[in-house]
């Protein structure tokens, strides 16, 4: 360190006599005027680069009157421009979309798409701001290939999101990304990112793209960088604002209280009803438990930021609100968010910056258990004569509690999140394109949860008040060094980089429950009066190590090659297995730039890339590798109650690193004058070592244990797609398509027969062959009719009589049992595909979206035979009668129909539309007037269409008894001043 620390401050001070740097600035437009924001402007032979604020403004340091400043943007012909003794530079752009000489962050630096050899996606700025939602995630679903994005759940914080690159590869590992904040590997919570504050969004997929980041990546990366200030630039404001509401839609056919009196009577009889169920209905004030625990909600969000700089610094600021009221009641979300973004370059070869982000979160409030209030009987009182909520809506019934009582409860849940990342970068004056930057990044996260249910609930009633409290706190770390070397000698071109980095996360939470107070007065704030307290802790502590070479070299940006080694450790591994070396090398050809298709009027693009490699994956949470016990108190002879233990797991010190291999082979193109232009991706994967649970006899002391076993492979096809189809000087239509078809299976889960062929784990529901996650059971092929049973034993059929449910005997046998259970469609889709197009004309610009998901089978959890003696309803189903043949569903009978819980599955694909924004920009001259820079309104529709054949509340929600999905309508608007 001393001769590390010597040699920096030598690097540092004799880099004084150097020639100085100097600051360029200007605006970039296009050919009608208007500013291109985001458009990327670098410096020829660096590494150097950034992009143009929201108004086309830009600034960069170069290092003398010979740099040549490179401009480009999607859709428009790249410009170059040597400096000389210009300081601005004001640039046009002119309709070209070569789209390979747009400037990508590929982590721990940048590249021209020409020169990339991995699979590299973005989404631009503008894609965001035309699709305005509380998180990212639901933003980005659809626009990428490759990148899956499920909305579980309609929450009002939009959080309930799965995001998975290129399919799943782990089985009990998890799939979650890598996200990259600013350049700093971020632990912290995507939901807490504004979208407004982001300038850039990359996702790396392939093994090549992805092997800088090592077994940090194994899932894939999303690079996020966020805006920047202009140097020399007049302070600049932006206001945006919109407010708008949410509908739910797409109820279930669950009976009605008239239907459900009518079955219940046509099984039991009339006198079967309980008093309360015969006065409801008698009444006809019918308790509609969902209607009552939704609502039109509604959603409004503020956003004002301020960017500017002057000769030697730069600066972003920027503050976000955001208020959220789900469709279910007491569903609130609020945030506040801001953003701190300073660069100051303290001499021409020096330069230090800092990225800080701090967010306040409230979820406090639970809203109504929607599992209850779907099946909760109608014939139900929900309020009483004073209009409070009932503690028991059916009396008769007390194993019932009111469905909207968790809307009672006194519930504080708010989290706080702080991300910092300074950095500090070096250009060595007295080696050219050799430069280092020291990245730190600092994360803390604190949440704090407080219910208390008070004596006018059902549960705080029968414990004289109940209070709980969890609180948790998160400390995470990260420090890199990064040496990189970027310089070009004649046609060779070379892009070298080494990383050291070292990384510390320690999560620590306290959880206490009480019952039993004097009062409901001092709600959860009373814990020292608890007749009866609980309380737990826990903690834990994980560190990563890593090193890391890249070197990129082209020639005549023609031949590319990127070779990739990284080496990391993961503190939960066992002693002998902590480090893994992950290596990686991908190749390309731009075929365009060679003399035989050198302008070619229908083929003016074409670049073919091919990477092979290798990243790791920790998938366990820390300490899985030591051997643990379990607390077990006892009682002793005198029948004293004291403390025990007894082995709660084996230790496994040999456990180590998931590893996936891939191959990727990747074309992107451009046809005619690249009003055509896209890319096009064929990989394959195969996944080993995987950690999963084996079963060990109990003479262990365990009946489990982990080990590195098991393998997955997976294939998949990803096309992106960009046309402009109108090309006008009053009227443009541009499309984009992003296609995907991702798919895995299990390979082996680590068991054997006696042959030694790969055999199913039934019980963990993994079977070989087939993808990780699917449905399995016994098929329901309708139902038994009367002229059927004649002759049959329905005993070996698993059924009594006409009117129960046939099972598909599936070997044949003539039998129905375990043998005939098998493996019923997949929850992996076959594809997807997102399709974008917008219309623009004049001022007004619309923006349309659709999303199609195919290929997806799941378990209708609403239709069920489930229904406890018609103690709750179901789904309005078509049973089966003598009078009423059908096949749809068995007799409503008072005995076990479907014995053997056979499920009714359904197809949930679906085709949407997702997104629908017009907006319109008022006239500069108006605006002008106004004393603006721009102007802008706008309305936007979100889930404004669904076709789909599923029968539940939506085919994306993970959980078919949970709120209704809502169609959302919203205006804004958008100022500059």
């Amino acid at each position: 360190m001393k001769k590390f620390s010597f040699l920096l401050l030598f690097c540092l001070f004799s880099g004084s006599a150097a020639l100085a740097q100097k600051m360029v600035s200007g605006v970039i437009k296009d050919q009608a005027g208007e500013p291109l924001p985001g458009a990327t402007v670098s410096v020829q032979g660096t590494n150097k680069g950034t992009a143009a604020n929201a108004d086309g403004a830009f600034e960069i340091s170069v290092n003398g009157a010979t740099d040549v400043l490179e401009f480009s943007f999607v859709g428009y012909a790249t410009k170059t421009i040597t400096v000389g003794n210009q300081t601005t530079i004001n640039v046009e752009l002119e309709e070209d979309a070569n789209a390979l000489d747009e400037v990508v962050v590929v982590g721990y630096g940048t590249q021209k798409k020409s020169d990339i050899t991995g699979a590299v996606t973005s989404v631009s700025a503008k894609t965001l701001e035309e699709r305005p939602q509380v998180n990212i995630g639901q933003a980005l679903q659809g626009t990428m290939p490759g990148v899956n994005i499920s909305v579980n759940s309609n929450t009002a914080s939009g959080a309930s999101n799965g995001i998975n690159i290129r399919g799943r590869r782990s089985i009990s590992g998890g799939s979650d990304p890598l996200i990259v904040l600013d350049g700093v590997i971020y632990s912290g919570s995507l939901s807490d990112v504004n979208i407004n504050d982001i300038q850039n969004l990359e996702v790396l997929k392939d093994a090549s793209a992805s092997a800088i980041y090592g077994a940090r990546g194994a899932n894939g990366v999303i690079l996020i960088t966020t805006k920047k200030g202009t140097k020399g630039g007049k302070p600049q404001l932006n206001f945006s604002t919109y407010y708008g509401v949410d509908v739910p839609y797409a109820q279930p056919d669950m009976m009605d209280a008239e239907t459900f009196y009518r079955r219940k009577v046509e099984r039991y009889g009339a006198d079967f009803l309980t008093d309360t169920e015969k006065d409801v209905y008698a009444s006809g004030q019918y308790a509609d438990w969902v209607d009552l625990a939704v609502r039109n909600g509604s959603r409004v969000e503020h956003n004002l930021s301020v960017a500017g700089g002057t000769e030697v610094m730069n600066y972003f600021v920027s503050g976000n609100f955001q208020n959220v009221k789900g469709v279910a009641v007491n569903d609130d979300f609020s945030r506040a968010s801001f953003r701190a973004n300073l660069e100051i370059n303290i001499t021409d070869w020096l330069k230090l910056g800092t990225n800080n982000t701090l967010s306040l979160t409230d979820r406090s409030g639970i809203s109504a258990s929607f599992t209850d209030a779907f099946y909760m009987n109608p014939l139900t009182r929900a309020y009483n004569e004073d209009g409070t909520l009932t503690k028991l809506p059916w009396p008769e019934d007390v194993g019932f509690g009111n469905p909207l009582e968790n809307t009672l409860y006194d519930n504080s849940d708010k989290t706080s999140s702080f991300f910092t990342n300074n950095y500090l970068l070096v250009d060595f004056p007295f080696l050219k394109g050799l430069s280092y930057r020291l990245n730190t990044g600092y994360t803390i996260r604190d949440s704090k949860e407080q219910t208390y249910r008070g004596r006018n609930s059902q549960r705080g009633f029968e414990a004289n008040g109940f209070a709980t409290e969890d609180v948790a706190d998160t400390r995470d770390w990260l420090i890199e060094n990064v040496v990189s070397y970027n310089r070009s000698f004649g046609k060779h071109n070379i892009f070298a980089t080494a990383l050291y980095s070292a990384q510390q996360r320690t999560d620590e939470s306290v959880y206490i429950r009480g019952n039993g107070f004097p009062n409901d007065v001092r709600s959860f704030y009373q814990f020292n009066d608890a007749e009866v307290l609980v309380s737990n802790a826990g903690y834990s502590k994980q560190s990563n190590e890593s090193q890391m070479l890249r070197l990129n070299y082209n020639y005549d940006s023609k031949y590319l090659l990127t070779i990739t080694g990284r080496r990391d450790g993961y503190s939960a591994f066992g002693a002998d297995t902590k480090y893994g070396l992950f290596p990686s090398v991908a190749l390309g050809w731009n075929i365009s730039d060679e003399a035989f298709l050198q302008n070619n009027r229908i083929l003016n693009q074409l670049k073919l890339r091919l990477s092979y490699g290798q990243n790791g994956n920790q998938a366990i949470s820390p300490y899985r590798t030591l051997a643990s016990l379990t607390k077990e108190d006892y009682i002793d002879g005198s029948g004293n109650n004291l403390i025990g233990y007894r082995p709660g797991g084996l230790g496994n010190g040999s456990l180590g690193w998931e590893t996936t291999t891939s191959l990727n082979l990747g074309i992107d193109f451009g046809l005619l004058n690249s009003r055509i232009s896209g890319s096009l991706d064929i990989y394959s994967t195969r996944t080993t070592d995987l950690l999963l649970s084996k079963s060990i006899p109990g003479i262990n002391g365990s009946t489990s244990i982990i080990q590195n076993i098991g393998e997955t492979k997976g294939n998949g096809f990803e096309l992106a797609l960009n046309t402009r189809n109108i090309v006008g000087k009053e009227f443009t239509w541009s499309s984009q398509i992003a296609f995907s078809r991702n798919l895995n299976q299990i390979v082996n889960v680590g068991l054997t027969d006696d042959d030694g062929n790969f055999i199913d784990d039934v019980g963990s529901r993994w079977f070989v062959g087939h993808p990780i996650s699917v449905n399995y059971g016994y098929v329901i092929d309708g139902i038994w009719q009367t002229d059927e049973v004649d002759g049959v034993n329905l005993n070996d059929y698993a059924v009594k009589q006409a009117g129960d449910v046939k099972y598909r005997d599936v070997n044949g046998d003539q039998r129905i049992d375990e043998k005939d259970r098998v493996v019923i469609g997949s929850l992996q889709p076959d594809f997807t595909l997102g399709f974008n197009n917008n219309f623009a004309y004049k001022g007004f610009s619309l923006d349309l979206f659709f999303y199609w998901l195919e290929g997806v089978t799941k378990r209708s959890e609403l239709i069920t035979t489930n229904d406890f003696n018609l103690r709750r309803k179901i789904y309005n189903v078509n049973y089966w009668s003598p009078t009423n043949p059908t096949n749809d569903f068995p007799e409503n009978a008072d005995r076990s129909t479907n014995p053997l819980s056979g499920g009714w599955y359904e197809d949930a694909s679906f085709f949407r539309l997702k997104n629908v924004t017009l907006s319109y920009k008022i006239p500069q001259n108006l605006v002008d007037k106004l004393r603006l820079r721009r102007l802008e309104v706008y309305v936007n529709g979100q889930n404004l269409f669904t076709k789909t054949k599923w029968s539940g509340i939506d085919p994306e929600a993970s959980d078919q008894t949970d709120r209704p999905f809502a169609r959302t309508y919203l205006g804004g608007i958008r100022l500059g001043i």
